[in-house]
């Protein structure tokens, strides 16, 4: 997917790209997927083994961002 914009609590599904995206709050996103020079929403769960590029996660007033960089 190219520069879309995918509400909340969307489930990506493994081995998707998305490139110059908004993902919505509580988005669950599944190995094995591209995302480059995109936004994920708050509270989002992001699998392991993703390739993640050029992203900004947006937190809200329950994130731990301490959390974000591990």
């Amino acid at each position: 997917m190219d520069k879309s914009l995918l509400f909340e609590k969307n489930i990506i599904d493994p081995l998707t790209h998305l490139e110059d995206c908004i993902l919505g709050e509580e988005s669950d996103i599944k190995s094995n997927t591209t995302i480059k020079e995109s936004v994920i929403g708050p509270r989002s769960f992001v699998e392991m083994n993703n390739s993640i590029y050029g992203v900004k996660f947006v937190p809200d007033a329950r994130t731990d961002l301490g959390e974000i960089s591990k």
